[in-house]
């Protein structure tokens, strides 16, 4: 069965209940988890780190005074952290017998009314290619867009991107695209434009218009007004409604890119 190192939560239950000091071991081990399964040099560097901290724990007076349970919950660690190195280093080889290239990727996204997506919207980036395990990065957007450092990656694939709203599971746009660069190239640069839809309906007020179209969203970000009742018309004027339905004209954003593609 294969071995893994102690939960964050497991090694503060016995911090705190045997009263030792807080050496940065669940730190360490929490930072390890957050890696990628493709960064192999940065995952061997703090596995090494693991097995000297915990071993040094190990033989500290505190913990041999505390007993055979903190004891062998470290000695389990140190196991731990060598049986993962050499699934690390197994990984690590057929990567790159299987031809993957460092590089580092940058996804600029742009909404349909032409503004970046901000620190409201986290990202999800898929990259697929035959024969090698899946790599999924999930982050916050900035107003850059989504920055992802160090990938092991095929020269050719295939890249799924969604964005979501954070506090939201449903994707609010997303869009594939296939992407391919030389060995030994930087970064890969990709644009990613939300689609947008005119609309025409016919309405007394807004929240009548949006229930008719569907739309969830608030006024500015996920839809604009051109015109109501065939007029330009400015947001406090339409906001108070009409007694007859007018003819409500505008543009909304779609949950998909119309334009993702590598530049």
């Amino acid at each position: 069965m294969p071995k893994y190192l102690p939960a964050k939560r497991q090694w503060k239950q016995v911090v705190d209940g045997y009263k030792l000091k807080d050496n940065g071991l669940a730190k360490l081990i929490d930072d390890f988890r957050d890696l990628r399964e493709d960064e192999y040099d940065k995952r061997l560097a703090m596995l090494s780190q693991i097995s000297k901290l915990a071993d040094a724990t190990r033989k500290s007076k505190e913990v041999i005074a505390a007993g055979s349970k903190v004891v062998k919950m470290l000695d389990d660690a140190i196991e731990a952290a060598a049986e993962i190195r050499k699934r690390v280093e197994a990984d690590q080889r057929e990567a790159q017998k299987v031809g993957l290239h460092a590089i580092d990727v940058q996804i600029m996204v742009v909404d349909w009314n032409g503004k970046p997506l901000g620190g409201d919207f986290a990202g999800i980036v898929e990259f697929r290619s035959p024969g090698v395990p899946l790599v999924s990065v999930a982050d916050v957007l900035t107003g850059n867009g989504m920055d992802i450092d160090d990938l092991r990656l095929r020269p050719s694939g295939t890249l799924y991107f969604v964005v979501r709203k954070k506090m939201y599971t449903d994707p609010y746009i997303e869009g594939t695209t296939d992407y391919d660069f030389k060995p030994g190239t930087p970064v890969m640069k990709f644009r990613a434009i939300q689609h947008s839809q005119k609309f025409k309906t016919r309405a007394k007020t807004l929240e009548e218009m949006k229930k008719k179209l569907g739309f969830k969203g608030t006024l500015g970000l996920e839809f604009k007004v051109a015109k109501v009742g065939g007029e330009v018309t400015e947001e406090s004027e339409y906001m108070r409604g009409y007694e007859e339905e007018v003819e409500w004209e505008g543009e909304a954003g779609l949950p998909s890119f119309k334009d993702f593609k590598k530049v």
